[in-house]
């Protein structure tokens, strides 16, 4: 697979698919309102692909997700948890797995001597430094999708998450300002004391706006990123197991 296709199965995914999910609500729920817009919505798509306002949407969620990951790197211990799982300190992995880990790194990473407990306990940035250093050349060395698909995957997935719950707030009030919509379209087209004839579009596009709003509100967290990010850690290292 090209570099070209990586990236953009990267940045369909995880950018632009966080784009998207922020503003379905009121695209869907005006659809389902007023279905006679399909056609020019069809017209208005087009245009918002011409003038790039989807891209554009993507790389400011892009340069939000990368602001909002150096704030949970700081959080989180300051690392990312494929660096923090190789500490000593660290109990995410069994002391067997991660003496097995450190013992392959250390042997194939061109000039790297791992630290032992002690020297990390001495100098915690220094061994950050050698861990980060063989996690870029476990990178580097699992760059072909077909045969490390799950870690491409992974970080995908990562990176979504990362990137959705950068624009948590800005979801939540679009999910809101849907629903008011839906609610004020409500009173204003049908006779509250006449629920038989509403059409069910309307009880659909009320149920799209609560459904967003619920996922941004309870979903959308950093346990859920973090959670990403270890799986995403543990799914690289793993391949030291797989030379």
């Amino acid at each position: 697979m090209g570099k070209k296709k990586l990236l953009d199965e990267y940045e369909l995914k995880a950018r632009q698919l966080p784009a998207f999910i922020l503003i379905a609500p009121i695209i869907i729920t005006l659809y389902l309102w007023f279905p006679s817009l399909s056609t020019i919505g069809k017209v208005l798509g087009g245009l918002v692909s011409t003038l790039g306002i989807t891209y554009l949407a993507s790389k400011l969620i892009r340069d939000k997700g990368k602001r909002l990951q150096s704030s949970l790197i700081k959080e989180w211990g300051g690392a990312l948890p494929s660096t923090l799982i190789l500490r000593h300190r660290d109990s995410t992995l069994d002391s067997v797995t991660k003496k097995r880990y450190h013992k392959y790194l250390e042997h194939n990473v061109p000039g790297l001597k791992m630290p032992t407990k002690e020297e990390e306990e001495n100098d915690p940035k220094s061994a950050d430094d050698k861990y980060n250093s063989a996690i870029k050349w476990l990178l580097s060395n699992t760059r072909d999708t077909k045969k490390y698909n799950l870690i491409f995957k992974d970080n995908i997935t990562f990176g979504f998450s990362r990137n959705l719950l950068s624009v948590k707030i800005l979801g939540v009030i679009i999910s809101l300002f849907s629903l008011l919509k839906d609610f004020i379209l409500f009173l204003y087209k049908y006779n509250v004391h006449a629920l038989k004839e509403v059409n069910i579009n309307v009880y659909i596009a009320f149920t799209i706006s609560i459904i967003f709003l619920y996922i941004w509100i309870c979903l959308v967290n950093k346990r859920w990123v973090k959670s990403n990010g270890y799986a995403f850690a543990r799914s690289l290292l793993e391949t030291c197991d797989m030379k």
